[in-house]
């Protein structure tokens, strides 16, 4: 598959260009190629480069930029290079905030992300900060609330603060009492 990977992307650049729409697609495939086989550090530098390209080529608000920087943070993340997985999920946060608002499924995937990673590096602090900022007092009551909800409910359990944890959890499904995820979680 890598292989296969490897000639699209060159034959679409020789076509195409470096700077084409179908070569940010071949990157991004070769990237996932690379990931599967465990080749993070090879993915890594893949996904750095189209990151750059999304960059230079497209609206910095483009959907697939934010994209493209939550997989170069999962990379990295991978790689446990916690401060760069760090910065990189900020920018995805901040583009999906800016372009889809906070209540949106992918904020709040993109959200649980950074979490992790502040939590691997014990940034405790930081993480109960960024749930205030995204689901001010008054909102926790809305139904659209209900997912930064519950992983507000994973942070505090994963911090042990279980009274906090299960008001959470207990607001998330009195919210949205047919999300079914919410009890496998």
């Amino acid at each position: 598959a890598e292989t296969i990977q490897r000639e699209a992307l060159a034959i679409r650049e020789m076509v195409l260009g470096n700077e084409h729409q179908d070569v940010a697609w071949s990157l991004r495939a070769l990237a996932w190629v690379l990931r599967d086989e465990g080749k993070l550090a090879e993915a890594e530098t893949v996904q750095r480069e189209l990151v750059a390209l999304g960059e230079k080529t497209s609206d910095k608000n483009y959907p697939d930029q934010s994209e493209s920087l939550a997989n170069l943070a999962h990379l990295l993340q991978g790689q446990n290079k916690l401060p760069e997985a760090e910065a990189s999920y900020r920018k995805a946060l901040g583009l999906r905030r800016k372009i889809l608002g906070n209540w949106h499924r992918d904020v709040v995937s993109t959200l649980g992300e950074l979490i992790d990673v502040l939590l691997s590096q014990r940034k405790f602090a930081e993480g109960d900060r960024l749930f205030n900022e995204l689901l001010p007092p008054g909102m926790e009551n809305q139904p659209q609330s209900a997912g930064l909800l519950r992983s507000w409910c994973h942070f505090y359990a994963r911090i042990a603060r279980w009274i906090e944890a299960v008001g959470d959890f207990t607001q998330a499904v009195q919210l949205d009492p047919e999300e079914h995820l919410t009890w496998f979680k």
